[in-house]
This record gives structure tokens, C-alpha cells and sequence, in this order.
């Protein structure tokens, strides 16, 4: 087993699979060390995504963040090209193929399966990689641990970098109490 794992978070425009991509936030991350090894942001140009899909209840959504001016100004018109993204990304996954891919929930990677096929006509990870913190954070709360870190603010990156270390709090956790 390789001990390079990654975290991704996106901020997206809808919730389908064919969503315009705000941001990506990647974290490649030691869980066994606990640490950091690199980490990234890409801003995508949203002008430049015109067959993607954004819907009136996330806009609205959005309107209600504190946050929206920061995430939609690096993004509207000074963002990477959408198939720069895609190749900068698949360069990303093809140099750990054998890593653990995580996310919170089932949303990122299928979107981002979506629109890596739609630009290079492949998805570079096995479906077997794809490991979802959302339901080992619930199952870590149901043995008693709770998280300190920070709770999402949707910036793709902060969010990915608060994600790994709740991971590493919770590998921390299962570590003093025996896994119980």
C-alpha cells in the first residue's frame, strides 16, 4: 500500500455530475507520517465552461456565503482554462496511481471523473482508489471522537488542507484507543 494519499475538495456551481468548477483543491498528504507533502489550488475559468451546468438552488446557495466574492473572483474570467486543469490534474493522478484518493462525500470524484473525461477522454484513478471521509468521520463520532478542526468555508483548498487534518486526528484517535 503507498502511503501518498490524496485530498480533493471542489466548489462547484450545481450539484450534478456536469457542474461548472469553481475551484480544486488537491492535497497530497503521508497518513502514516501525518503530514503534508504538497498542495495545490486551481481556480477554472468559468466563461470558459459553457457546456457545463449551473443551477438556480446552488446559485442561490451561494448568494448566502460570506465567502462567494473570493471564490467566484478567482474564477470568473482569471481562472486556468478548463482542459489546462484537466492535464494538470491527470498529470496529478497518473503520477499516483497506486494512491488512496479521498474526498468528503461521494460528490468530488465523480464530478471530477466527468470532467476529466469530457477534456482528455480518460479518468486516470481506479474506481477501487476512492476513499470518502464523510463516512469515516461518522463512524469515528459513533466511537467518541470529536474533530477540532474548523468546519468548512469553502474555499476548495482550506476546506481539502481542514479535511486531512481531521483525517490525521482521526488516524490519531483510532491509534490510542485500539481501533475500538
Amino acid at each position: 500500500m503507498h502511503d501518498i494519499h490524496i485530498m480533493t475538495d471542489i466548489e462547484t456551481q450545481d450539484t450534478e455530475e456536469t457542474a461548472i468548477i469553481m475551484q480544486i483543491g488537491i492535497v497530497a498528504f503521508s497518513l502514516s507520517r501525518r503530514e503534508i507533502l504538497s498542495k495545490a489550488l486551481l481556480p477554472l475559468n468559468i466563461e470558459m465552461q459553457t457546456d457545463r451546468t449551473r443551477s438556480h438552488e446552488t446559485m442561490a446557495w451561494w448568494d448566502k456565503q460570506p465567502n462567494k466574492a473570493e471564490v467566484f473572483g478567482l474564477s470568473e474570467t482569471h481562472g486556468i482554462r478548463p482542459e489546462i486543469a484537466a492535464n494538470t490534474l491527470n498529470f496529478i493522478f497518473s503520477l499516483c496511481s497506486g494512491c488512496e484518493l479521498w474526498s468528503k462525500g461521494h460528490f468530488d470524484y465523480p464530478l471530477l471523473g466527468n470532467f476529466l473525461y469530457y477534456h482528455t477522454a480518460q479518468t486516470p484513478w481506479k474506481y477501487s482508489r476512492i476513499r470518502d471521509m464523510r463516512t469515516l468521520l461518522k463512524y469515528a463520532e459513533s466511537k467518541g471522537f470529536t474533530p477540532t478542526t474548523p468546519e468548512n468555508n469553502h474555499n476548495a483548498l482550506e476546506d481539502a488542507l481542514n479535511q486531512v487534518h481531521t483525517l490525521f486526528q482521526i488516524d490519531e484517535f483510532f491509534t490510542k484507543t485500539g481501533g475500538r
